[in-house]
């Protein structure tokens, strides 16, 4: 991601000249959010409209490397199933099902795209099953939605294995 920053300041001077003041305002909230890290801060920056004019044009530009026929595009693709798998740690530590369920969702196509036939047929049945939780067992699944289920006994087993 450090690489993809690098080659997006060159795009930014050379592609959207007249955005660059928007980039130093950006960088000056990002400064600010790093000397005092609390949930104020991270808003003010998620608020900020520099801030998501700069978020939006790097998007795009992670997009256009997303679609390029390099290396790049393999390195994004890395990027995003890390990010997909640091989801379900993150939702499996915190007992959070909707997470858990989203993550899984991002994950199918990935599964399909690197030909991983039972990844991708036993995770979409997953999905549908779980999915399908709150009309078919209501209460079991207001018992995870309320995180009963996250004892000390349970706390270190996945949500897929916990059910």
């Amino acid at each position: 991601m450090r690489l993809a920053w690098k080659g997006f300041l060159p795009c930014m001077e050379e592609n959207h000249d007249g955005d660059l003041h928007h980039l130093e305002e950006t960088l000056n909230c990002i400064t600010n959010v790093h000397s005092s890290i609390c949930k104020a801060s991270t808003q003010e920056v998620l608020e900020n409209a520099s801030c998501r004019r700069i978020l939006k044009l790097f998007q795009t530009y992670s997009d256009s490397l997303r679609d390029g026929t390099s290396l790049s595009t393999f390195w994004m693709s890395y990027l995003d199933m890390t990010e997909i798998m640091l989801g379900l740690i993150r939702a499996s530590r915190e007992g959070n099902r909707l997470l858990h369920l989203a993550a899984i969702w991002e994950m199918i196509p990935w599964c399909f795209a690197y030909d991983k036939v039972n990844y991708a047929r036993y995770l979409t049945y997953y999905y549908a099953s779980m999915s399908q939780l709150p009309t078919e067992h209501p209460d079991v699944h207001a018992h995870f939605m309320e995180g009963s289920y996250l004892s000390k006994s349970v706390a270190r087993i996945h949500l897929d294995g916990y059910l």
